[in-house]
């Protein structure tokens, strides 16, 4: 009977942890879907209301409630496509050329740690590298657009 019981405050309490961190998850998760929408449509206002719109997104409240992964997963590929964005405006040239080192360093360092979290929390956070690359491969391709519509010699590296 003692045993029994012992075994149900201990699960209580994995189970109080779990739900706490992915909750922490999904609230943290909030701030970035304000920032990869004010970065997209250049208006804080709907970069708000996006957040807004997220703060009551039924996936988000659920997850956290059953203590999931999934709200974990959320976090990083959120982090993953912020850290995307902005060394996609570096190497684009959209980004002040002052600011673009110190920039691409932080993109690249929330793209590796929120990448790697990811990993660590479930196998399938490896598919999230595909927002970097597909981000790099735009940037390139757009550089290389503009490179050639202005006439200039495109230099192979």
């Amino acid at each position: 009977m003692i045993g029994s019981l012992k075994a149900a405050f201990v699960d209580r309490q994995e189970r109080v942890r779990a739900e706490y961190f992915a909750a922490l998850a999904s609230t943290l998760a909030i701030p970035f879907v304000y920032l990869i929408t004010r970065r997209i449509s250049r208006f804080d206002s709907a970069g708000l209301v996006a957040a807004l719109l997220a703060s009551f997104t039924p996936g988000l409240i659920q997850s956290a409630h059953f203590g999931t992964t999934e709200s974990l997963l959320s976090l990083f590929f959120l982090a993953s496509l912020y850290g995307a964005m902005r060394l996609s405006d570096v190497l684009s040239g959209t980004d002040s050329p002052s600011l673009a080192p110190a920039r691409a360093v932080s993109g690249i360092a929330i793209v590796v740690v929120s990448v790697g979290l990811a990993l660590g929390s479930k196998f399938t956070g490896l598919l999230f590298l595909s927002a970097p690359f597909v981000s790099l491969v735009l940037s390139w391709t757009k550089t290389l657009l503009t490179k050639m519509s202005l006439g200039q010699k495109i230099r192979r590296s």
